[in-house]
């Protein structure tokens, strides 16, 4: 879900006329600590771990970040 948010909030952002203007669409960073780190590195392609027997699902990917710290 976290990553979704991300993505999502993202796009309001830079929807919003007062935002807009002062954000590179082309160079978005992110930083996330804990499961804020985790949604960050999913946001760039990582795969969800879902079990101890690390069985892995795909997650929400944002191609707009360009680098992150998590």
């Amino acid at each position: 879900m976290r990553p979704l948010s991300l993505k999502a909030f993202t796009d309001v952002l830079l929807a919003h006329p007062g935002y807009s203007p002062a954000i590179r669409a082309d160079a978005i960073g992110a930083f996330g600590a804990s499961m804020g780190g985790q949604a960050v590195i999913n946001l760039l392609g990582a795969k969800l771990s879902t079990s101890f027997g690390l069985a892995c699902r795909e997650t929400a990917q944002d191609p707009r970040i360009k680098a992150a710290v998590g």
